[in-house]
């Protein structure tokens, strides 16, 4: 733009600028213009003589001053030079561009951005080939205005014009990682952290992505210095935003210090969230709480949709007491007609879509509105993209906790509690949570299993109930939907070993062991899922490095249908949890379909969820105290089938009895939980 409008306009877009600037300028030179008798004149010789030094940032904001004191043409063009004599022309507009961001931040004006846009454009106009440009205009659109379709032609031009900027490879890694594309992902996380070794969020997130896909070359190194990473971030206290999220660090055989500590971080990080969005802490007062006839709890997710969350809940809320309790469901997602959200939505009595409401709004609704005496929260740090995390950091209601998503301490004052139980917090844990304990009685794993098939697409049997009888036929064992082993790719004999875990919960050390059993085991396979499909080569070929051949392990497709996965689940023998990160769903859907488990007792949460199921079910004798004890456990049960087929009738005997999957019983000594949380409230006691 030309001109007194045009002029006008940029130096109201780069008054911050210069404010930012200015102090690259001496200050005795600042002042000796600002006090010289023709200030103009002074900024304007300040500024060619910083650029004869080629000075050009501090040269750039002394020429502005020359034009906001006096906007002629012959400054102005002076001004304009500048970027020219540095040889980036383009680079004014990208100041502008990213001038402009910060002030649609700062004044919380979004219109802003599309200006941001428009200036990175004209950069591009100037120099098609600006790898900064590109890097701006991806970043506006990606972070900003969240068009990743129009961004991603940015970022993989950014990346072609400067490969060996590591920021932008990172970049190009999480944009890989959002969509599932793990190979590729893998491959700009490890060369930007090949091209910055101290670009922490490379070197995490690196880490992790191996760990995902199996990629184990030098892993114990790498865990190890990934510790050490961890550590040296967290020795600086004003660092809320460590490189490895909390949920990662929960299946890293680390020390549990370290991962008390990344989730108190995280705690605060989302607290400033809130504040910066403008959000204000809330108090409450035992004395001035407004009385209800019932109890008002508040159950929070984006959950409450076709996910593993709704899947385990989804017959809980209609064993609530409705003389005591009012009960709501606040969904931060939208309807996505499944039956589970269906069935959840139906069975609580307050159900409240607030999937298209602000924070702000969300905060009022629960604080103001509905006047909740008891928010549990069931996200945790999961479902980060979509989780409004910040509404719990201000605390709408008197009394926060979190239930059973999220695997770990929250590390936060404003979640006052955590529920669990006896064998996954023993009282030798305890200090490893922030929270206060919600010791259930029996297992803190509320499932729905008993009434799944309420909506199930498999054929039920008498009282609506899942029917998981077999039959044999021809020698073979054949289910309900006549389905056999060979139905699934699987062969006819021989011992099945299985893990149904994500790939990420596995390392060399598990692998290694889980090769010695098939070695000792002759005629046995291990029965993996494709999960993700991307390890499945890597697995194979780490069997084959330790004397096992590839033949020997299979992979199945993961089964949508929770009562089609029961089903299928029968025809293995033993499941093998995993160490640092167990078996949770899938050890309570094995143990339902009549399948015993071994596991070990680990150091933490998320490593003793099959410890607690077990031992309800009266199998603690397959839980292991160490990862040698653990493979005589599984080698003993692979060799002495009349002890499986014992289990098997035990499991199948206790299914409808169990505590483990009696939802009533459940929400009844929930509900003592809730008094308690409650009246420790209004007598101010923990």
């Amino acid at each position: 733009e030309t001109g007194v409008h045009g002029a006008r306009r940029m130096f109201g877009q780069l008054t911050v600028l210069v404010a930012v600037c200015v102090s690259q300028i001496p200050s005795d030179t600042q002042d000796d213009c600002q006090s010289a008798p023709k200030p103009v004149a002074c900024f304007s010789a300040l500024g060619e003589r910083l650029l004869q030094a080629k000075r050009f940032k501090e040269a750039h904001v002394a020429l502005f001053k020359a034009v906001q004191l006096e906007a002629t043409a012959k400054n102005w063009e002076a001004f304009r030079k500048s970027y020219e004599l540095e040889g980036v022309p383009e680079a004014m507009y990208i100041d502008m561009g990213t001038l402009q961001i910060r002030n649609s931040i700062e004044q919380n004006s979004p219109e802003l951005l599309l200006d941001a846009k428009a200036q990175f454009e004209r950069a591009l106009q100037i120099n098609p080939h600006s790898a900064e440009a590109h890097k701006h205009l991806y970043h506006v659109l990606e972070t900003y205005l969240h068009n990743s379709q129009e961004a991603l032609p940015h970022l993989l031009a950014a990346v072609s014009l400067d490969p060996n900027d590591a920021v932008i490879r990172y970049q190009l890694g999480t944009l890989y990682f959002a969509k599932s594309d793990f190979d590729h992902a893998l491959e700009e996380f490890e060369a930007a952290a090949a091209l910055q070794p101290n670009l922490a969020p490379a070197v995490s997130n690196r880490f992790y992505l191996r760990k995902r896909v199996c990629k184990w070359d030098n892993f114990e190194a790498n865990l190890r210095d990934l510790e050490k990473l961890i550590s040296k971030e967290l020795s600086d206290q004003s660092n809320v935003s460590p490189s490895v999220h909390p949920y990662m660090a929960i299946s890293y055989n680390i020390d549990w210090k370290l991962k008390l500590e990344l989730a108190r971080r995280m705690a605060r990080r989302e607290l400033q969230s809130a504040i910066d969005a403008g959000l204000h802490v809330l108090s409450h007062s035992p004395n001035l709480r407004k009385k209800h006839s019932r109890l008002r709890v508040g159950y929070i997710s984006t959950d409450f949709r076709l996910k593993a969350t709704a899947y385990l809940i989804q017959d809980m809320f209609r064993h609530h007491s409705r003389n005591e309790f009012q009960i709501f469901c606040f969904a931060l997602t939208a309807d996505d007609k499944s039956l589970w959200r269906t069935k959840i939505s139906t069975q609580c009595e307050n159900f409240i879509d607030l999937s298209k409401s602000s924070m702000k709004s969300i905060v009022s609704l629960i604080h103001d509105k509905y006047n909740i005496d008891i928010l549990v929260d069931m996200d945790g740090y999961c479902n980060e993209g979509i989780r409004k995390t910040e509404i719990l950091a201000v605390q709408p209601a008197p009394v926060q906790a979190h239930l059973l998503v999220y695997p770990g301490t929250m590390g936060a004052d404003y979640i006052q509690y955590l529920v669990s139980d006896q064998y996954i917090t023993p009282p030798s844990h305890y200090e490893r949570y922030h929270e206060k304990l919600v010791v259930m009685p029996h297992s803190y794993f509320v499932n729905s299993h008993r009434f799944l098939s309420q909506s199930s697409q498999v054929q039920v049997g008498m009282n609506n109930l899942l029917d998981l009888s077999d039959r044999i036929v021809d020698g073979m064992v054949v289910n309900v939907l006549g389905e056999r082993r060979t139905s699934h790719a699987l062969p006819p004999t021989g011992l099945i070993f299985a893990s149904f875990n994500s790939h990420y919960k596995l390392d060399p050390s598990i692998w290694t062991l889980w090769m010695a059993l098939l070695r000792d085991v002759p005629n046995s396979i291990l029965w993996l899922l494709r999960f993700p499909p991307e390890s499945e080569i890597r697995l194979r070929k780490e069997a084959e490095s330790r004397g096992v051949s590839t033949e020997r392990i299979y992979f199945s497709n993961y089964i949508a249908d929770p009562e089609r996965n029961l089903l299928r689940l029968r025809f293995a023998d033993i499941i093998l949890d995993t160490f640092d990160y167990g078996a949770h769903t899938g050890c309570a859907d094995a143990l339902f379909a009549g399948v015993p488990v071994v596991t070990v007792s680990g150091p933490h949460f998320a490593s003793r969820v099959c410890t607690g199921q077990l031992n309800v079910v009266g199998l603690s004798d397959l839980v292991a105290k160490s990862p040698q004890e653990y493979r005589q456990i599984a080698y003993s049960l692979a060799t002495d089938s009349e002890r499986r087929r014992r289990i098997r009738e035990h499991l199948d005997s206790i299914r409808m009895t169990t505590a483990l999957f009696d939802t009533a019983r459940w929400v009844r000594n929930w509900e003592r939980g809730l008094r308690e949380m409650w009246a420790n409230f209004l007598n101010e006691s923990p």
